[in-house]
């Protein structure tokens, strides 16, 4: 009986403290281009699935040049005509930039990151990534 009573009391206890283990998945996303020479640009264009997206990732490595530029993250309805979010991240002169967007809310059925390069550079690869939560 005691050991029945200590079952019962543990199953009510960790069904109280039970936590909510939300898993997150890490998509990658194909860039328009594999890099950007000079005053280039390419963007990143991701169609979540559900409004569970967390944050979007860019990296660019630098292969060449001096590095100069920016990204940032713009939300469409069309897929054609495209609207800024927040401010642009601007790229520095280091081997490798990585930007991190977290929109505050998913109000777009389509999101790009929009990387232009300017003066003499070259980077490579342009990889995108965007974190869901299952």
């Amino acid at each position: 009986m005691k050991k029945l009573i200590f079952l019962l009391m543990f199953g009510l206890f960790g069904a109280f403290f039970a936590t909510d283990a939300n898993a997150q998945l890490l998509r990658t996303v194909v860039p328009t281009k594999d890099s950007c020479v000079n005053t280039d640009n390419t963007s990143i264009t991701v169609t979540p699935t559900s409004n569970n997206a967390v944050a979007f990732f860019v990296t660019a490595e630098k292969v060449s040049g001096t590095v100069a530029g920016s990204a940032k993250l713009q939300g469409s309805l069309d897929g054609t005509n495209w609207v800024d979010i927040g401010s642009a991240q601007n790229f520095t002169d280091v081997a490798t930039n990585t930007f991190v967007f977290e929109p505050t809310k998913l109000s777009w059925p389509r999101y790009r990151i929009y990387v232009a390069t300017t003066g003499t550079c070259k980077i490579k690869p342009i990889r995108g990534y965007w974190v869901q939560r299952n």
